[in-house]
Formats: structure tokens, C-alpha cells, sequence
């Protein structure tokens, strides 16, 4: 088993593309057989484009990807700016089933394992490991993972946000040819091949723990009551002056994820994108179907958190 990757920060699609495939075909020394890629937002217009690309470049090849705010790859992050990572992989003896799943396909709560194997197309008994990319407007990631974990025990399931647009429908997923808009694309691996995880969310809380009062989707409306655009006026007035301007471009909302956790510490919390304000209506939208009675709290991302987490 290897695995390859490369960023760029070329300005055209096709000119990112082909200098991440360079360094990439330079290691390899056989068949590409899994491609993952991850495409910043200012190459919206050329999305459409990559599938194809990637089909007749690994031939045979299993793709999935998603757009992102920003991409990280090589040891660098690329963000506020045109961004481009690659990752390929050689995988012998080992089997991958790609699959896409939308919000209304979820099998109920009390539906048996076999209609989860149905809906990825494995088997339990093959102990398959999961790697999903999801678009937080039309999905309920959480469900997904839950159901995962109840149909297939002791799998490992790791992935993404889709990320990079403000409103349903312009965030980007790929599954093989295919562009999609809605729903999760992933794979199951599932053989010769073993996936170890680790979490390093890099981000802090800031502020107060507050409920959900009011939400329509992912529009945050209340927290305790209040407009959640005048908590976070109140909120920067009382920041230093280094998370001031960290505030600006790295603000995030952290979702607690056990619904029974009311004291949660860092680690207890999925951290989700704050997308944009309403000044007028008070209110703020995030990368995150949301549900009243959550319990929540902002987060900045730094660098320092980031390498506290690694270590």
C-alpha cells in the first residue's frame, strides 16, 4: 500500500491538476487505484471539469472529492486563495465500493443492519472501513455515522465537510464522472488495508456554552433567546486583539454531538463553518443542518491549537 499527494496554487483548474498529477506520477511505480481530491471554492466555475480529468488521468482509478474554504497538502494549507490538493493511493488486495447516499435514502432507526449493507453495497462480515464526504445542507451526517456504526461494528469511519459554498447547491462533491450537489459520496475499503485515526480540530471555545432556541435548517435564529449576530457583537468586544483578527476569517460553530453531554469539553464538539450573517435579522447561517435544544459554542482556529492536538 502507498500513498501520494501533492497541493497546488495555480490560478486554472487544469494547470492545478496536471502539476499535482506530475509530482504524484513521479512516486508511483504501479496502478493508481483510489484518487481523492479536495478543490478550493474559487475554482466553482471549472468544477464540472475535474471528473473527467481524473478518468482519463487514472484510468480504472475509484474518485471521490469535495470543494473546501481551503485545502491542506504537503505539510502546507491553502486558504482565502485558489487551492488544489490530490491524494492517490495504490491499494493491492484490497476492495473498494464507492457509493453515494442522499438524506431520504437513510434507512429508519429501526430497520435492520442488512438495509444499511443494501445502501453502501458491503457486507458486515467483510469488516470494510469508511471514508465519507458529506454537504452539510442536505445531509444529516450524523445520522449517517450513527448508522454506520450500528451496522457495521468496529469499522472505522473517517472524512469531511463539504465546504466553499453559502447556500444549498454550490457545494461541490464528485464520485467517479459524476458532480454532485446534495447527499455524501464515500468509499468502503475493505481487505488488506487498515485505517488508525486521530482528531486535531484546531480550534479553541470562546464565549459561553448556549441552546439552540431557534433554528429553521441551517439558519442559526436564537441562542438562549437572543439573535445569535448581537451574542458574537458582544462576543468581539470582549476578545483580545490577537483573536480579534482571528475573528474575521476564523470564526466556527462547535455542535455538541452527544445531545445528553451538558458539560462537554474540547473534543466533544463537531466543528462546523459559519457560512455568513443577516445583519437586519439577527441571524447567522452555518455548514450544518441544526435542531432546537443543541448545545453549542463558537470556536477560533489557530495553529497553536492545531499543534496541541498533534501532540
Amino acid at each position: 500500500m502507498k500513498w501520494y499527494s501533492s497541493v497546488s496554487e495555480k490560478r486554472n483548474i487544469r494547470e492545478a491538476f496536471e502539476e499535482c498529477t506530475l509530482n504524484i506520477n513521479r512516486g508511483a511505480d504501479d496502478q493508481i487505484n483510489l484518487v481523492l481530491a479536495f478543490v478550493g471554492s474559487d475554482f466553482a466555475d471549472s468544477y464540472s471539469l475535474l471528473p473527467n480529468m481524473v478518468a482519463d488521468e487514472f484510468p480504472g482509478a475509484v474518485f471521490i472529492g469535495c470543494s473546501g474554504n481551503g485545502v491542506i497538502g504537503n505539510a502546507k494549507e491553502i486558504e482565502h486563495r485558489p487551492g488544489f490538493s490530490l491524494s492517490a493511493a495504490i491499494l493491492p488486495d484490497v476492495a473498494i465500493q464507492s457509493f453515494h447516499v442522499k438524506d431520504v435514502d437513510l434507512p429508519d432507526g429501526d430497520d435492520s443492519p442488512h438495509k444499511w449493507e443494501e445502501l453502501i453495497g458491503v457486507k458486515a462480515n467483510g469488516k470494510p472501513d469508511f471514508i465519507i464526504l458529506a454537504d452539510p445542507f442536505s445531509m444529516r451526517g450524523q445520522n449517517l455515522v450513527k448508522g454506520l456504526d450500528y451496522a457495521f461494528p468496529g469499522s472505522t469511519v473517517i472524512g469531511g465537510i463539504a465546504s466553499g459554498g453559502r447556500q444549498p447547491g454550490e457545494n461541490a462533491l464528485f464520485l467517479n464522472q459524476e458532480q454532485i450537489s446534495e447527499g455524501i459520496v464515500g468509499v468502503a475499503l475493505h481487505g488488506n488495508v487498515r485505517i488508525d485515526t486521530i482528531v486535531a480540530q484546531g480550534c479553541r471555545p470562546v464565549g459561553d456554552l448556549m441552546r439552540i432556541t431557534k433554528c429553521d435548517r441551517n439558519i442559526l435564529e436564537e441562542l438562549d433567546g437572543q439573535q445569535p449576530f448581537e451574542i458574537l457583537g458582544d462576543l468581539y468586544s470582549k476578545l483580545s486583539e490577537k483573536d480579534r483578527k482571528l475573528f474575521q476569517n476564523s470564526l466556527f460553530l462547535g455542535v455538541v454531538m452527544d445531545h445528553f453531554e451538558d458539560d462537554p469539553s474540547i473534543g466533544d464538539f463537531l466543528i462546523r463553518n459559519v457560512l455568513g450573517a443577516d445583519q437586519e435579522k439577527g441571524v447567522i447561517s452555518i455548514g450544518e443542518m441544526l435542531q432546537e435544544g443543541q448545545i453549542v459554542q463558537f470556536h477560533l482556529r489557530d495553529s497553536q491549537t492545531s499543534s496541541e492536538n498533534l501532540t
